[in-house]
């Protein structure tokens, strides 16, 4: 039997329910001005609550929240909420830097794309087909953009949405998937902006993953790429838009989107995204039926006190993402693929993940340990403690991703008691990744890679070389198209060189045949499998980079619903909220 508890987060249970049955289409309303869309997101709290304080907050914060959705939204509004992990600021899908579950979710919520997978958004465009290329165009691609598809503000998408995602992608350090966008040569827009022509210098088979996640041009543009979505989504072109998003309190809301002009507009109107900072608040907000479900990453009890429950069902799952130790071809320490490689043999990432998550259950470590563990020399340890006796090893790391800081420490105690000097170096990923590692002035990095296998972002990791000519490039490709640019000459030596602004990995490394690897995947002539397979042939070369900790999450839901998870938000219209 179902215990009892809260039937519906606005108290209206035969309320929420017959809204969900009720479907219509959007009334789209006046169009609201860019400063009332500004005033629609809370500004964060400058302090964080204590760890001390947070287990006491969490009953009253859970009231409030209830409470809240009735007050500010009305009894009649439906609504749902979901168990996410505590966030930090930064939502932008296309930057390493933010690449988390909640953020890939948000954005396929709220932003519109060309394609899902291999499917046209038919609410976004007409069509898009490749058409004859001229001579010297590998590839031209055509894109239609749909009469009344349009940003929540009332603006409509044109092609400067997909040329402003372009220019961005191949001018900013540490974005995913950019290989595809490199191979643009030319972007043309005609017919008012409904029209986008897209010219390729080397065939892009699995083109469809281009102008994934469309950002807002006009509100953007003049902002800094990594930090035009800090703290704020400002429009939507999906079926929901980002009302609010309050670190302190761990609660994003999102609400209908009533300007979403597709034929299947949302039929919830408020959809709460609430963190849960412990194991005892995950499982009293699913018993009291505060949350539809919850999709959090696991701790050392929280399948345990699921358990309990007994008509919660929990499952495991593993996004394509991981923790990843990467060594700087730029570090003045690590010059040599040796020295990397005696490095990397210095830690036990088994204990290093145990530390580093606190937990010893629901833990993927790659490969069931480092492969290189215990593999260097006594003389080779001693060249490396050497080598960092003036100049210890900075590890660098975000100190807002909880598990990349804590492996950092560790990490720098495991090197410490073989006579290795290193330090930690605590800064913004964003700053790491556009200035420290390319600045020389961080050794390692620790953070979350994309470990999908797919070809964007394989041929990612062989993108590299972007200078001053390829911006110059870039800027220009609203022009009438022309003939593709000339492939980039190849350095004589050394067969590694360094990257000023690099691209698919944060090793900085590029070696002579990584333009044509990159091209070969994109094209379709190697799979992504195979390239996959390259790179980590590469790795085993020249050490660049160290697996640490392939990501799990819980995802845990009553038995009698269909299930939930974030990754699976964007299919909330039928479901049901308890």
């Amino acid at each position: 039997m179902r215990r009892a508890g809260l039937k519906h987060l606005t108290g209206t249970s035969a309320i929420f329910s017959a809204a969900l049955l009720v479907s219509c289409m959007a009334n789209p309303g006046p169009a609201p001005t860019v400063d009332e869309q500004e005033e629609l997101v809370d500004a964060s709290a400058d302090d964080e609550p204590s760890a001390d304080k947070e287990a006491d907050k969490a009953s009253d914060d859970d009231a409030e929240v209830a409470d809240g959705i009735e007050d500010e939204e009305g009894p009649d509004r439906s609504s749902m909420s979901v168990g996410i992990d505590p966030f930090q600021l930064g939502f932008n899908p296309h930057l390493v830097a933010d690449d988390t579950e909640l953020v890939d979710a948000l954005a396929d919520l709220v932003l519109p794309s060309a394609f899902h997978g291999n499917i046209i958004d038919s609410d976004v465009l007409n069509s898009a087909r490749e058409i004859d290329a001229p001579p010297g165009v590998a590839q031209r691609v055509r894109y239609s953009i749909k009469d009344g598809a349009q940003w929540s503000d009332g603006t409509p998408i044109t092609g400067a949405d997909f040329d402003y995602l372009f220019k961005e992608m191949v001018s900013t350090p540490g974005v995913r998937e950019v290989a595809p966008y490199r191979a643009i040569s030319a972007l043309n827009i005609s017919a008012g902006g409904s029209i986008v022509t897209v010219d390729f210098s080397t065939r892009v088979a699995d083109w469809h993953r281009l102008f994934t996640h469309l950002l807002p041009s006009h509100l953007l543009e003049s902002g800094q790429f990594d930090r035009v979505l800090e703290s704020a989504i400002p429009a939507s072109a999906g079926k929901f838009s980002v009302a609010s998003i309050d670190q302190a309190r761990g609660l994003i809301t999102l609400n209908r989107n009533d300007r979403f002009w597709g034929k299947n507009p949302a039929k919830i109107d408020v959809v709460q995204l609430r963190a849960i900072r412990s194991t005892s608040q995950a499982a009293n907000l699913l018993r009291s039926e505060q949350v539809s479900f919850v999709d959090i990453s696991p701790t050392q009890t929280l399948k345990e006190q699921l358990s309990l429950l007994g008509d919660i069902s929990t499952e495991s799952a593993n996004p394509s993402r991981q923790l990843r130790l990467s060594l700087s071809t730029q570090s003045q320490v690590l010059e040599s693929p040796q020295l990397r490689r005696t490095m990397l043999s210095l830690i036990d990432t088994r204990q290093l993940a145990r530390l580093a998550t606190e937990r010893d259950v629901d833990l993927r470590v790659p490969y069931g340990g480092n492969p290189l563990l215990d593999s260097s020399s006594e003389e080779e340890i001693a060249v490396l403690a050497a080598a960092t006796k003036d100049n210890p090893l900075r590890i660098a790391v975000d100190p807002t991703e909880q598990a990349a800081g804590i492996a950092a420490m560790t990490l720098v105690d495991m090197l410490r008691i073989e006579g290795i000097e290193a330090r930690v170096v605590e800064n913004r990923m964003t700053s790491i990744v556009e200035e420290a590692l390319p600045e020389g002035e961080v050794d390692a990095v620790i953070s979350t890679a994309d470990t999908s296998v797919t070809a964007a972002n394989v041929a990612s990791f062989f993108t590299c070389h972007a200078d001053e000519k390829t911006a110059a490039a870039a800027a220009s490709t609203t022009a009438a198209p022309t003939s593709a640019e000339p492939a980039p000459t190849k350095s004589e030596s050394p067969a590694y060189t360094q990257q000023k602004l690099w691209s698919g990995n944060l090793s900085l490394a590029c070696a002579n045949d990584f333009d044509d690897r990159a091209q070969g995947i994109l094209s379709g002539e190697i799979s992504a499998q195979q390239g996959l397979e390259m790179i980590r042939q590469v790795n085993r070369e020249q050490a660049f980079y160290l697996p640490l900790i392939d990501e799990t999450r819980i995802r845990a839901f009553d038995e009698d619903s269909l299930g939930g998870s974030l990754s699976t938000l964007d299919e909330i219209d039928g479901r049901s909220s308890k």
